[in-house]
């Protein structure tokens, strides 16, 4: 009899184990928004400075992913090339439900050109590069560079005031002893209404990864933002 109950107590302790192992998989496809305001401001000719508030949701939008703070800063070297970076902060939700403090800078080559009155093609190159919870006083908490290259390409669809567009963005992620690999890709469908003293963004996002099967995560996102614009005035 007693052999009978250690029996049935093992396997409900191994039928415990494998249910905290089931919970514990690694969420496969999830749903957030992201929405955000922000300030583009030209102080003198052909540079534009930006400053950006976001918040952004996971969990099917049920929890604060990340409150990023980004401050950016482009030069338009001509009517194609424009060049620029910048500086982001970001407080982020960790797996562990603990939250870092993360500094992020990126340095971006842009190119556009018109195809007709209406199309437009676009190309943006940057490269990223993240130190997970730098602003921290317990240094051994630091966690190690994250490094991405990425590639944009879109289409644009301009009618009157509104702005229509598709693009897709590569990302390739560089670790230190590790070879590069391309670790996401990201589609963004979106319409953008302009305004006298700024514009709206409205789109639909997807996400997943890539180059690792084991973790074959998929991410859907609403996101909107409101940008007020504000030129040098002319003397």
């Amino acid at each position: 009899m007693k052999a009978k109950i250690v029996v049935f107590a093992s396997i409900l302790f191994l039928s415990g184990i494998n249910t905290s192992v089931a919970q514990e998989i690694i969420t496969t496809r999830d749903m957030g928004l992201r929405a955000g305001v922000g300030l583009d401001y030209k102080p003198w000719k052909h540079y534009k400075l930006s400053l950006q508030q976001e918040i952004r949701t996971t969990n099917n939008s049920k929890q604060l992913d990340k409150l990023i703070t980004d401050i950016g800063l482009m030069y338009e070297i001509d009517k194609q090339f424009t060049i620029g970076g910048d500086l982001r902060y970001q407080h982020k939700r960790q797996e562990d439900y603990s939250y870092s403090n993360d500094i992020r800078y990126n340095l971006d080559l842009k190119f556009k050109q018109k195809i007709n009155d209406s199309f437009r093609f676009k190309y943006r190159m940057r490269y990223q590069q993240k130190f997970g919870n730098l602003l921290t006083s317990d240094r051994d908490n630091i966690e190690t560079t994250d490094t991405n290259f990425r590639n944009k390409f879109e289409v644009e669809y301009r009618l009157n005031n509104h702005l229509y567009y598709v693009n897709a963005e590569l990302f390739r992620k560089y670790k230190q002893y590790q070879k590069p690999y391309f670790n996401k890709v990201r589609y963004y469908l979106g319409k953008e209404f302009k305004y006298k003293n700024g514009k709206i963004n409205l789109c639909l996002g997807y996400e997943k990864n890539i180059g690792d099967w084991s973790y074959p995560h998929r991410f859907y996102f609403i996101e909107t933002n409101y940008t007020f614009k504000r030129k040098l005035k002319q003397h």
